[in-house]
């Protein structure tokens, strides 16, 4: 998803400028995500195709990309038909690899040597506070997350995990 991901944002390509992408990948991420046709939001988690579509589409693919609305979208599934993922035993588990072809002709490569969020390119502070607000401010509310967001910093520091307890619960 990210060398996806940066076809647009490093190299300035829209969906409408792709003729096809090519995508190459550790086996395990067509073990785990090779469903070709997602048919809920839940099934588009298992679909490295529209995890790469929207991303490319909408910019990010979080929790509130993986809609039943935008499984079905025909501009996601248009750009999902034109997205070929291989695997390969080459490339290592952190990897992967976006061949971008272009419509006027151009082809340009985009090679991740480690996805966001494993040990060589971890997420920033900000970056997982982001994602942790975006998963729990729909559920606990935006005061009551906040609240566990400080106290999780703090975890060390608590003589006891029962203020913790009670801010991840439901109120």
């Amino acid at each position: 998803m990210d060398a996806v991901r940066q076809l647009a944002s490093v190299r300035g390509l829209a969906a409408e400028d792709l003729e096809r992408i090519d995508l190459r990948v550790h086996p395990l991420v067509l073990e785990l995500t090779g469903r070709t046709e997602p048919g809920t939001g839940l099934g588009g988690k298992f679909s490295v195709g529209f995890a790469c579509a929207i991303a490319l589409i909408e910019g990010t693919a979080g929790e509130h990309q993986f809609t039943e609305a935008n499984v079905a979208d025909p501009r996601v599934r248009d750009l999902m038909a034109r997205i070929t993922p291989v695997a390969s035993s080459e490339i290592d588990h952190t990897e992967a690899v976006a061949v971008g072809h272009t419509r006027d002709g151009r082809r340009i490569e985009v090679v991740v040597e480690h996805a966001t969020g494993t040990p060589q390119n971890r997420i920033t502070d900000s970056e997982l506070a982001a994602k942790f607000h975006g998963l729990a401010d729909p559920v606990l509310g935006a005061a009551q997350a906040a609240e566990l967001d400080a106290a999780v910093w703090k975890v060390a520091e608590l003589d006891d995990l029962t203020q913790l307890v009670e801010l991840a619960s439901l109120r």
